[in-house]
């Protein structure tokens, strides 16, 4: 406990590979308001043996009441090998119409240079803002295990939640 208003959790991660070498750091602070409000601060420092940067972020599963999504960044789906595809301004959609339907069941729905997202319903609403820096994030009602392992769209079954990814 920070203050008699504020929890504070810290963690520290260290992946390597399998010969045990030192791969990344990660150390991650969370701080909950008495607002509600929680705030994450992620550091990740990654070692010189890593050439390539990979995908980084957060997944988390979020209630599929929160149907709606608002953000400000590009408005169709959207990857650093084709951003310029993407205009940028505040757009609004349901969260079914964001997953992208390929031939072969995949992560799909890329929203980038985001500032900031919204999941909302009538009554309840989800807030993200990276504060100091711009994000991607893509929203889909099937788990990253039903993805990989569906030979086609017909087999996926839609979860209880949504699959959010915010990738930094």
């Amino acid at each position: 406990q920070i203050d008699k208003y504020t929890v504070g959790i810290d963690g520290m991660l260290r992946y390597t590979d399998k010969n045990g070498n030192l791969l990344f750091d990660v150390k991650q602070s969370i701080t909950v308001l008495y607002t509600g409000d929680v705030l994450v601060d992620n550091e990740i420092v990654a070692s010189e043996h890593v050439k390539t940067m990979p995908k980084v972020g957060v997944q988390m599963q979020v209630p599929a009441y929160l149907d709606s999504v608002s953000w400000l960044g590009w408005d169709k789906e959207t990857y650093p090998d084709r951003c310029l595809a993407g205009v940028m301004g505040t757009h609004s959609k349901l969260c079914r119409e964001m997953f992208f339907v390929y031939d072969r069941p995949q992560e799909a729905g890329n929203r980038g240079n985001v500032n900031w997202l919204s999941l909302t319903n009538n009554n309840a609403g989800l807030f993200i803002d990276m504060l100091d820096t711009t994000f991607n994030f893509s929203i889909y009602p099937f788990s990253d295990k039903q993805l990989n392992g569906a030979e086609d769209i017909a087999s996926l079954k839609p979860q209880r939640t949504n699959t959010l990814n915010l990738d930094y």
